[in-house]
């Protein structure tokens, strides 16, 4: 028998707070979204990270009521009061098969080196620990990290804490300047675009489509309707049968706008954040009808390539796919965890 969260996660009573001088440390409030905005906007410039935070994301952070700042947050500031370091656990509500928190952070490049950096994991890691300890006990526990493969010192410190990469996933883009692939769908279904109407049934398709993919847990709708706030509408599509009377869902395809990372990549897109054919209407050729769609979506909104990311153990074949149609890889993100 498993023991109980609770002992598996041994949560410390009391959080330890980073020895760095100079630094005072204090709770993150959401008051302080242009502080974080800035701090995270210099890490980013100075590790050159693929991903750039945009200020609709900081706000997503503080809105999520899966996220108490006063508890959940530790930020250090200078003798001047700016922010250079700070550190997020958020926990994954609602999940049947496992128990999920995920952390976050970053220090200023120049109060890098003085063991600031290992302080606040540290931190974070104690807090992540208290979560787990109040959640479903007889659920296998975990901590998460995401970092770009490049981030070669951010990569080392988490794992010295005892994180191990476990899933790769390669941002790939495709050049909308090449010529585009028709959007080819089968008799008997239809495509159809900005249907806002739509979005609880595509969050059940989801949740369908995605239950054989690794480490996919449904997604609850409360954090479904928090996270569609970045979604372009007339960029997303679904694949409806009606042969039945009614609309059914059968595949989805999400899109978003990512201009946080124009200015530092170069170059504009449109990225798909999701993709899924539910499993009574696979083989079908819907995945490439749905990506051609938003190509062209893109393309006529004026941006030069289409973006999306794919685990590189995807067991349906996407990485074929995504080939196919002249998708080319850009980088790699890891995830790590820590597993209780």
């Amino acid at each position: 028998m498993i023991a109980p969260l609770a002992d598996r996660a041994a949560a410390p009573e009391v959080l330890p707070v980073p020895d760095a001088a100079g630094l005072a440390w204090a709770p993150v409030p959401a008051a302080a979204d242009a502080d974080l905005l800035e701090l995270v906007r210099a890490s980013e410039t100075a590790d050159a990270t693929r991903s750039r935070t945009s200020a609709d994301q900081v706000a997503m952070l503080f809105a999520s009521p899966w996220f108490d700042a006063a508890s959940d947050s530790l930020g250090g500031r200078d003798a001047d009061g700016v922010l250079r370091a700070a550190a997020f656990v958020q926990h994954v509500p609602d999940e049947p098969d496992i128990a999920r928190v995920v952390v976050s952070g970053t220090v200023h490049p120049d109060a890098r080196g003085a063991g600031v950096g290992t302080g606040l994991l540290s931190w974070a890691l104690g807090r992540a620990r208290q979560i787990l300890a109040t959640m479903r006990q007889d659920l296998p526990g975990r901590i998460s990290v995401w970092l770009e493969e490049e981030q070669v010192q951010a990569r080392a410190l988490h794992e010295a804490a005892g994180f191990v990469p476990v899933r790769y996933f390669h941002d790939m883009r495709r050049d909308l300047a090449q010529e585009l692939p028709d959007v080819v769908v089968p008799a008997g279904l239809e495509l159809v675009s900005d249907r806002v109407d739509l979005a609880e049934a595509v969050r059940l398709a989801h949740n369908e489509a995605f239950a054989d993919h690794w480490g996919s847990q449904p997604i609850p709708r409360e954090r479904w309707e928090l996270w569609m706030g970045r979604v372009v509408p007339e960029w997303s599509y679904a694949i409806l049968d009606t042969s039945g009377g009614t609309e059914e869902v059968a595949a989805y395809l999400i899109s978003s706008k990512p201009e946080e990372n124009w200015a530092s990549q170069g170059w504009t897109d449109g990225h798909t954040e999701l993709l899924g054919v539910r499993r009574a209407w696979r083989g079908r050729r819907l995945a490439p009808a749905l990506l051609a769609a938003a190509m062209h979506a893109y393309r006529a909104a004026g941006l030069e390539f289409a973006t999306l990311d794919v685990d590189t153990e995807n067991p349906s074949g996407a990485h074929t796919l995504y080939g196919a149609l002249g998708y080319e890889r850009t980088g790699t993100s890891v995830l790590s965890v820590i597993d209780l």
